[in-house]
């Protein structure tokens, strides 16, 4: 697949959960500084760039799934068999630049003289191809010198695959897969699950997929105002979601900092929560020439609340983060109240 693709909604879904992690702690900390405790003020914040600094561990699951098209070439009954139905599960764990798991599929249907037939194929997932790398930002599918973490594209898997026909058993013979995974083509799309050596092809839907992002490292910078003072400075945070891509839907939560704010009394730290959505409007087409509807990068919308208590004063707020597809940068809005 394009570099686009594996790039366009991984980095989609990461930022817009940053995203709105920066926002969150720009509110809060803004308020603290600059009002008075004992007038009401009203802080705006614009976020004016935003970056991932660290991409976390994160834990992947996906499951399906509705078989759209299927083919085998590895012999010349298998080539000429009709495909019927698919079953696999994945569950991979990315740290820093190194992902691990397991992956299992099962491919059934019918050869031409009437007998059934079952592949099924048993794999270790031990590397990945990455979307983005960070913090270089590299989405040439290899990672720079200087990375330290990554969001993946698709995960490759080693191991053994086993042909049933009839009441025939093949012995285990080696195979390496490449695995998209569902950040890539969201809702429970079709995503392409190949052979590296393009025998085995299967494009399958999926009934369930999440994403548990644990601790994304962001950084960026604010610009805005609290009642007539002029605001800027800069934001660090620690994210947490949980991310489901049937349903096109994340939870979020975390911890943010503001730092070098001027004026210096907004430097502050505070937590937020909130919801994100992948919109169905705006969306690019990514899919491979061959094969339609595999990819499609989208963009993501990250709303909330959040609350601080910075010298003696309660802030609270809302946020809202756009990210337009490919989802490469964001922009928001943050409107709260400090007292």
């Amino acid at each position: 697949m394009s570099k686009s693709l594996r790039l366009g909604f991984v980095v989609i879904t990461t930022l817009s959960i940053l995203a709105l992690l920066f926002v969150s702690s720009s509110i809060g900390d803004s308020y603290a500084a600059s009002t008075p405790s004992s007038k009401q003020q009203s802080l705006a914040l614009t976020i004016t760039s935003g970056s991932i600094a660290n991409a976390g561990p994160q834990m992947w699951t996906m499951s399906g799934g509705s078989l759209e098209l299927a083919s085998d070439t590895a012999t010349s009954i298998l080539a000429a068999a009709s495909w019927n139905t698919v079953s696999y599960t994945m569950s991979a764990d990315v740290n820093g630049l190194t992902a691990s798991g397991r992956f299992y599929l099962a491919l059934t249907g019918t050869t031409t003289a009437g007998q059934a037939v079952n592949v099924r194929v048993n794999t270790i997932i031990n590397s990945s191809l990455p979307a983005v790398c960070f913090p270089s930002y590299s989405v040439t599918g290899v990672c720079a010198s200087g990375d330290t973490s990554e969001i993946p594209a698709y995960f490759m898997a080693y191991g053994h695959v086993r042909v049933e026909t009839g009441s025939a058993l093949s012995p285990e013979c080696n195979i390496g897969l490449v695995i998209e995974d569902a950040a890539l083509n969201p809702f429970g799309a079709p995503i392409v699950i190949s052979s590296m050596g393009g025998s085995l092809l299967v494009v399958a839907t999926y009934n369930h997929a999440r994403t548990e992002w644990q601790g994304v490292q962001t950084a960026g910078t604010l610009t805005g105002t609290l009642g007539s003072t002029t605001v800027s400075g800069g934001f660090v945070q620690a994210i947490q979601t949980n991310e489901n891509y049937v349903t096109g839907t994340a939870t979020d939560n975390g911890q943010i900092s503001l730092v070098g704010m001027s004026p210096a009394g907004l430097n502050s730290q505070g937590h937020f929560h909130g919801v994100s959505t992948i919109p169905t409007t705006g969306t690019m087409d990514c899919s491979p020439a061959g094969l339609p509807g595999t990819c499609t990068e989208t963009g993501y919308v990250s709303t909330g609340t959040f609350t601080l208590d910075p010298s003696g004063m309660s802030v609270s707020g809302n946020y809202n983060v756009q990210w337009p597809a490919p989802s490469i940068i964001f922009g928001g809005s943050i409107t709260a109240k400090v007292q």
